[in-house]
Parts: C-alpha cells; sequence; structure tokens
C-alpha cells in the first residue's frame, strides 16, 4: 500500500522508485534509558568491527 502522507509522525527518509517508503527516521536517545543497553552495545560493536585500524 503506497503512503502519501506522513503516519505517526514519522519522516519518510527513503523511496521505492514506485513511492513505496521503505524507510523512516528515528530519533534515539541511549541516554535516556540507561536500563538496557544491548541495542546501543550492539550499535557500538558494530562499528568497532567495521573500523579501520592504523
Amino acid at each position: 500500500m503506497k503512503m502519501g502522507a506522513p503516519i505517526l509522525g514519522l519522516i519518510a527518509a527513503a523511496h521505492a522508485e514506485d513511492g513505496v517508503i521503505e524507510a523512516v527516521e528515528v530519533l534515539w536517545h541511549p541516554e535516556e534509558r540507561l536500563d538496557d543497553l544491548r541495542l546501543f552495545a550492539a550499535v557500538v560493536e558494530a562499528a568497532r568491527a567495521r573500523a579501520v585500524l592504523d
């Protein structure tokens, strides 16, 4: 289903050639949820794994 207007305040960040929304922007503040940092830790580890060390 193709949507022409934003839903729930989300911002479309990527569209397919036919106009279908493929990605939305999200505002994330991990520092506001210090009780569970698994997602933040996974992002840091993924960045570390891709880093080029001199």
